[in-house]
């Protein structure tokens, strides 16, 4: 139950369903390994104040898209560096043929003596 529920607040709103979504999405994940953009989703569906929380099923859902898609969560302040690991992760083959044909071409300089 939504902390609002358990106070007995006669107004409830769409937060308590966000609020029962995050605790479903919690309980689905328990036991996994679970990294942190997917905790600052179950974190912020799951906030005590109703108002921290997603202001729709809408918006909680594109969160959980951009994460498996491997994009921006809203719900997480990422740091450069995983900024930079999400870049990296998406476009790893494009990374590893350029990092191929460097290594290649330095060969190549080296093995002609220039």
């Amino acid at each position: 139950m939504a902390p609002e529920q358990v106070a007995g607040d006669p107004v409830l709103s769409v937060g308590v369903d966000i609020y029962a979504l995050g605790r479903l999405l919690e309980d689905a994940l328990h036991g996994g390994q679970v990294d942190r953009p997917l905790r600052s989703i179950v974190s912020k569906a799951t906030a005590d104040a109703p108002a921290a929380r997603y202001d729709s099923a809408t918006a909680f859902a594109a969160d959980i898209r951009a994460w498996l898609d491997g994009a921006r969560v809203s719900a997480h302040h990422e740091a450069a560096w995983e900024r930079a690991l999400r870049f990296i992760r998406r476009h790893q083959t494009a990374i590893l043929l350029l990092l191929t044909y460097v290594i290649v071409r330095l060969f190549i300089l080296l093995w002609r003596g220039i």
